[in-house]
């Protein structure tokens, strides 16, 4: 049975659709009442727009998703290499990673479906596809956009503004490692938009076939392990 809640937040998130994301991208989504996914920009190749990491027999494994066109597609327009078989290879190296943990099968029974689907052929299709439905499971019922449908324009803070002005937002909660770049812009600022920084560190379970913890894996890791029931309460923080 999935979990309900009440958001209580009056604020809004913006981030890429990344590979199966880690807890605290969900913790970001949890606490917006408006979350939108950032699709209508550059691509890159070896960040987490493509990869993420779970934990195999006790050493920590990469994920990658091959992805056709250059540096300068956006990453709605992302076609995911199928010579690579990557549906194939990822649903087994996450069967040898998790079918033996306690919750493993129920998390890649969620996620089969999803690789066989034939008709995602897209990177950021992928991507949402995937959060999505461990929102549903979740039971986090946030508002979910795309960016690129909302036609806005706009560079760093200026287009992040937009976004906030869109939906007649006023409390913007952004990740901290885009507090570089809000401070320096000071756009946000300007424009009486409160910034709150994520502040959310993963808290220590029990990884299986490992004594010593690995933070910062994919969600995928978290569920295996500790169920969903216990990972809603572990991604509020």
């Amino acid at each position: 049975m999935s979990l309900r809640f009440i958001c209580l937040s009056d604020m809004i998130s913006i981030m890429q659709p990344t590979y199966l994301p880690w807890a605290g991208y969900f913790n970001l989504i949890y606490r917006s009442d408006h979350f939108v996914f950032l699709d209508d920009v550059k691509v890159e190749k070896s960040s987490w727009h493509v990869r993420n990491r779970v934990l195999e027999n006790g050493n920590v494994v990469f994920l990658t998703l091959n992805i056709k066109g250059s540096r300068l597609n956006l990453i709605n327009e992302v076609i995911i290499d199928e010579n690579s078989q990557w549906r194939k290879k990822h649903i087994i190296r996450l069967r040898q990673a998790y079918a033996k943990t306690q919750y493993g099968n129920s998390v890649i029974e969620l996620l089969s479906p999803i690789y066989e689907d034939k008709n995602i052929v897209s990177l950021s299709q992928l991507n949402q596809t995937i959060i999505k439905s461990i929102m549903v499971r979740l039971g986090i019922d946030t508002k979910v956009y795309l960016s690129s449908e909302l036609n806005i324009d706009g560079k760093r803070s200026e287009r992040l503004l937009a976004i906030c002005n869109h939906f007649s937002e006023t409390h913007y909660l952004s990740p901290e490692g885009s507090r570089d770049y809000i401070t320096e812009d000071g756009v946000l600022e300007e424009n009486k938009i409160t910034v709150e920084y994520q502040s959310y560190t993963p808290a220590i379970y029990s990884q299986y076939r490992t004594s010593e913890f690995f933070s910062h894996l994919s969600i995928i890791d978290v569920i295996s392990n500790i169920g969903w029931e216990k990972t809603f309460d572990y991604i509020k923080g």
